[in-house]
This record gives structure tokens, C-alpha cells and sequence, in this order.
């Protein structure tokens, strides 16, 4: 977790079972609410009211964490990635595409001439 800002929320199951969300923000708690949707309308009520809007982290009772907005959906981060034929970028969600490298028409006239060479 060392690697969420200070000043970003977190969110975090507690009570019995997990069954509550805490918040909290600068390392303190600053709410405990019955669920998520409470927790992140208190949570888009504070950015409004101090006017400053830090990230919102979600992390699990395990210490996992990932970023999300104030709707609760996971921020993905898709890192880019380059084909090894054509060295054009993609993002990972496109790695099956490129994995066989049709990427684009140019790498496909790439690989037909290659193929037609050996």
C-alpha cells in the first residue's frame, strides 16, 4: 500500500465479516459507512467540499489494491505494449491481435513477403 498517495482515499471492508466500508484519508479514518455506495457518496461529498479530488483506492482485506473512481469501477491501467514484428503500440487488452501479428495491413504485407522469401 505504500505506493497510494497520502492524500488519496482509501476504502477498505470492516466491521463484522467485512460487511462495512471504512474510509480513509492522511492514514486516518475519517467514516465508516454500511456499504460502498454510502461510503463513495461521502467520499464525492468531501472532494466537493474541500474542492480538491484525490484518487480513490480500493483495498481488500488482503492488502490488495487498485485504483477506482467514484462510481466504484476499477481504473485499469493498460500499459502499452509493441508488437515484435511491426514495433507498432498496443495496449495489453490488444495482445491476443498482435500475438499473431495482424495488426495492421502494413505488418501483414510484412509477414506475407517474409513468408513468400523462405
Amino acid at each position: 500500500m505504500s505506493n497510494i498517495p497520502e492524500d488519496d482515499y482509501q476504502l477498505t471492508p470492516c466491521g463484522h465479516l467485512g460487511g462495512r466500508t471504512a474510509v480513509s484519508q492522511y492514514g486516518k479514518c475519517i467514516g465508516e459507512f454500511p456499504d460502498n455506495s454510502a461510503a463513495l457518496a461521502h467520499v464525492s461529498a468531501h472532494m466537493e467540499a474541500n474542492k480538491f479530488w484525490p484518487g480513490i483506492w480500493w483495498v481488500s482485506d488482503h492488502g490488495n489494491a487498485w485504483q477506482i473512481d467514484k462510481d466504484g469501477n476499477e481504473i485499469a491501467s493498460n500499459p502499452v505494449e509493441v508488437c515484435l514484428n511491426c514495433h507498432e503500440a498496443f495496449e495489453d487488452t490488444d495482445e491476443d491481435y498482435h500475438r499473431e501479428c495482424y495488426c495492421s495491413e502494413s505488418c501483414q504485407e510484412e509477414r506475407e513477403d517474409a513468408e513468400s522469401d523462405v
